[in-house]
């Protein structure tokens, strides 16, 4: 009889060994699977921006760790530092700051950094 329990023991151990490698290997699998963005925002949500860069008035970019808005593309100097931290953005949103979105017009500008800042 106590072989028996022993037996049962061993059993009910190895199942339940087997349940938690195959729970380990899902959560891993799962892990896997999740694509982490890197920093690239895709071409086509880019190129609507950027067919307005020969007419942008501004651009907002990343300076000092918040968005900035520049008043050409090459500037060095931003002509205001807004207080929204780009660390609090969205990836696709640092990735495009990073190259420069272009804004056609004051009221554009004001519309983006109320996007950004909310």
């Amino acid at each position: 009889m106590k072989g028996a329990l022993d037996m049962g023991l061993k059993i009910k151990t190895g199942l339940l060994l087997c349940l938690m490698s195959a729970a380990v290997c899902s959560c891993l699998a799962a892990y896997r699977s999740m694509h982490f963005s890197s920093s690239a925002v895709p071409e086509e949500i880019y190129a609507q921006f950027m067919d307005s860069a020969p007419l942008a008035e501004y651009y907002l970019r990343d300076s000092g760790g918040h968005v900035a808005v520049f008043s050409s593309r090459r500037d060095k100097t931003p002509l205001t530092v807004t207080p929204i931290e780009t660390a609090c953005l969205r990836t696709a949103d640092r990735a495009m700051l990073r190259g420069g979105i272009p804004v056609e017009s004051e009221d554009e500008l004001l519309m983006l950094l109320e996007d950004l800042g909310s």
